[in-house]
């Protein structure tokens, strides 16, 4: 039963995450860390970044993210429930990564939860050279 309503924690998360714009105002970044508990190892920006902590610095990453990231497509491959409640979703995901389309970005998400069913530790596995490109295009279209 808790991995059930984890799940809806998660997949609630991800729509509310799928609407992230550079203009998401601060109430909505607020709302967001309403599904994380108040301190943790949160890893939104993938395992090579260090993690978020507290609902303070989630604010921050996500401001951060909505600068340069959108989740256009969300299609999970492969979901895994733990008896413990522990979620692991296998991705390939459409992403506009500073307004250029990534197709199937590869990401896979190792999900824990408190309790209450918020999470306690967001791991986040990915490669993140389709999002390095983006950026040394961005600098080389600057120069230009």
């Amino acid at each position: 039963m808790a991995a059930s309503k984890n799940n809806h924690t998660l997949e609630t998360l991800w729509k509310h995450m799928s609407t992230l714009s550079p203009t998401t105002p601060l109430g909505t970044l607020t709302e967001i860390t309403t599904f994380f508990a108040p301190t943790g190892s949160f890893y939104l920006h993938g395992m090579t970044q260090g993690p978020s902590t507290s609902h303070a610095s989630l604010i921050t990453t996500l401001q951060t993210l909505q600068t340069y990231w959108k989740i256009v497509e969300r299609k999970l491959v492969t979901h895994v429930e733990g008896e413990d409640g522990t979620i692991v979703n296998a991705m390939s995901n459409k992403l506009l990564i500073l307004g250029k389309e990534v197709n199937g970005f590869a990401e896979c998400e190792v999900v824990r939860f408190d309790e209450d069913a918020r999470i306690k530790e967001y791991l986040l596995y990915c490669d993140a050279a389709a999002v390095k490109e983006a950026f040394a295009q961005k600098a080389v279209e600057e120069e230009e």
